[in-house]
């Protein structure tokens, strides 16, 4: 009998060890799915927040292609006018040169009257 008493002892100490160990693994439990939670609120703020800035990257990419395009265009512009500057400036130039030939030629044949008059 007092073998079996103590048996009953025995599981009752057990029996309290084990509902202390649960009641601790509870706490454990109930503390890590607080934290789990907090975690995982943390990451979906982390991923809505890398979400944001990928929207702002995708936003700034798209201003610089509509920036870079504008700029081609510019450039563009601005080489067609300095084609279209330099050919009037040669075609100024080539009117200029003519224009300094064909007086040449009247200053030669001025001389050549002069001359012809002061030896007659």
């Amino acid at each position: 009998m007092e073998d079996a008493h103590a048996r009953v002892r025995r599981l009752e100490e057990d029996n309290g060890r084990l509902r202390r160990e649960l009641g601790q693994s509870e706490a454990h439990a109930s503390i890590a799915e607080t934290r789990i939670a907090q975690l995982l609120e943390e990451l979906h703020g982390a991923i809505a927040e890398s979400s944001n800035g990928a929207r702002a990257l995708a936003k700034v990419a798209e201003q610089l292609r509509g920036t870079e395009q504008f700029l081609k265009l510019q450039n563009d512009s601005v080489r067609l006018q300095a084609t279209a500057e330099a050919d009037a400036l040669r075609w100024q130039v080539k009117q200029l040169q003519e224009r300094v030939d064909h007086l040449l030629l009247d200053n030669d044949q001025y001389r050549r009257a002069l001359v012809a008059k002061g030896g007659k």
